[in-house]
């Protein structure tokens, strides 16, 4: 073996004796790390597990993740400085050694990222924010993507690149990629939106200009409702987020509000008694708000006087409060009744249609013209007085003739 090696030229001895060292040093450096892993890590490890620290376990397990990069840009640093590979080299080894400390440094981020965003709970212990479950897979990726992307132009930099013109030619391929993905992009921001602002969640009842159902899934670039045809509406977010949505999931209390009409013939006594039965009939319902009851007789109506009647009741059920609502109009049908009170009527005007459009029907041609103007001729001659102006009207009595003179 060693005859075979003196045998060969000085500059491959010498080349052959380097890559020797070097792979030493490689192995040398592996074994430290584990020695470094044993003697400072893992105490480490213990002594965040028995202090509870969820800050420090999850730096330990980020640098616990990015010490192998660390390593070998260490490696590779003592390397260099223990042999003499020529400036474009060192020079090369060099570069690569800071691409490897930055790279650990990335991951060590990208993975700090990781642990903090994985549940509601690390972000309100870490962070202090009050974020929605479905929006931490969201912001986790924004996040990490952005690492990605700023640790990759570094490393490139490191390497002698111009990132200025890759950023340019970024910038214009961004650039036609969000005109060409404009409403996709609206769409994931209305999702962002909707998931910070809250103004609703699956399974809420809400109402739109244009529809009215129940959400049933609140996706990144769609929202499903379920209609109450139970149709599906596939409605796009920036949709959700540029129209007024009422949620009727998110009331606590329901408005009582309608018109009571009783006939004229009711007197002030029997209106009085009547409101203030109403009054004690709803402050005591179970579910009425007792503050909120206003019975007041408020208008004299065109055929009937009228009370109004406002409550709230708290219940947000719609069936429970029709049914709630149904129990109050018996009882106040029961009071009316009580009291000898008789429900206002509205009178209702009947008009023959077809005869009123042929009255005002214009005539269809000269015959029928004619035979209108002399029936008009007839009632005239027959009854001059129609006909006569009001200075020309006769005075005297209707068995004197015009034509004797009074004095004869």
């Amino acid at each position: 073996m060693l005859e075979w090696i003196e045998s060969m030229p000085p500059e491959t001895r010498e080349a052959l004796r380097q890559l020797l060292l070097i792979l030493v040093v490689l192995v040398v450096l592996f074994v430290l790390r584990r020695v470094i892993r044993m003697l400072l890590f893992a105490p480490l490890k213990r002594l965040l597990e028995r202090n509870g620290s969820k800050l420090g376990r999850v730096i330990y397990e980020s640098f616990e993740r990015s010490s192998r990069l660390l390593v070998f840009a260490v490696a590779i640093y003592i390397t260099v400085a223990l042999f003499e590979f020529g400036p474009a080299a060192e020079e090369l080894a060099t570069t690569i050694a800071r691409a490897l400390v930055l790279i650990s440094a990335f991951v060590a981020i990208y993975s700090v990222v990781e642990i903090i965003f994985s549940n509601v709970a690390t972000v309100q212990s870490f962070l202090s924010l009050e974020i929605e479950e479905r929006l931490i897979p969201f912001l986790r990726v924004v996040i990490q993507v952005t690492v990605v992307i700023v640790g990759g132009l570094i490393i490139l930099q490191e390497f002698g690149i111009n990132i200025t013109t890759l950023l340019a030619s970024f910038g214009v391929v961004g650039l036609a990629l969000s005109l060409a993905a404009q409403d996709t992009a609206s769409n994931v921001f209305s999702f962002a939106a909707i998931v910070s602002d809250n103004p609703f969640k699956v399974g809420d009842f809400i109402s739109t200009k244009d529809f009215t159902g129940i959400v049933e899934h609140v996706g990144v670039r769609t929202t499903r409702i379920r209609r109450l045809d139970q149709m599906l509406v596939v409605v796009p977010n920036n949709a959700l987020t540029s129209t007024p949505i009422v949620n009727s999931s998110r009331l606590f209390k329901r408005r009582l509000d309608f018109i009571l009409r009783v006939e004229y013939d009711t007197s002030s006594d029997q209106l009085r008694a009547m409101n203030e039965a109403i009054r004690e009939m709803l402050r005591a319902r179970p579910y009425t708000e007792p503050d909120s009851v206003v019975v007041r007789f408020v208008a004299f109506g065109e055929n009937a006087l009228e009370v109004r009647v406002i409550a709230n009741i708290l219940l947000v059920d719609w069936n429970a409060f029709t049914a709630e609502q149904e129990e109050i109009n018996l009882q106040i049908l029961d009071i009316i009744h009580t009291l000898g009170i008789r429900a206002g009527q509205q009178t209702l005007f009947v008009m023959n249609y077809e005869a009123y459009e042929q009255s005002i029907q214009p005539p269809a041609n000269r015959q029928e013209l004619a035979q209108r103007t002399q029936q008009l001729r007839a009632v005239e001659i027959s009854d001059p007085a129609r006909s006569a102006p009001p200075s020309e009207m006769p005075n005297q009595p209707h068995d004197s003739s015009p034509l004797e003179d009074p004095k004869s």
